[in-house]
């Protein structure tokens, strides 16, 4: 279940940017202007030109920031982390997969786990 929960982090992270997780107009907000150091953030930082980690590094953690500076942190965040972290969530779902795959696991719990995996991740 450590699969299931790290991707759920990651799944949380996006989920926190990207949708509306807040009142209207407020999606992402909360944690972009507390500057929460995910793991979506440093993977944009990493990837980011220059001028893209200036954005960043100015807007994130900003208790100022509007929805016109959240909308320009959520494009940066699409353009340079978004896929990897969802690439990292597939292979969590994978590698989970697999482990249940194996023979030596009872159907039933197999089945039991895959949906618990399945909640966790969302």
């Amino acid at each position: 279940m450590v699969c299931a929960t790290k991707a759920a982090r990651l799944q949380d992270e996006l989920r926190n940017v990207f949708h509306d997780v807040e009142p209207v107009g407020q999606a992402g907000l909360q944690d972009l202007r507390e500057g929460r150091h995910t793991v979506l953030l440093a993977l944009a930082l990493r990837h980011a030109t220059p001028e893209r980690r200036d954005h960043l590094t100015g807007l994130v953690g900003n208790a100022r920031l509007d929805e016109s500076g959240a909308a320009l942190c959520r494009d940066i965040l699409s353009v340079t982390a978004r896929f990897e972290v969802e690439r990292m969530i597939g292979q969590r779902r994978t590698l989970i997969g697999t482990a249940l795959d194996d023979t030596r696991i009872p159907e039933f719990a197999a089945v039991g786990l895959r949906t618990a995996a399945d909640m966790i991740i969302g």
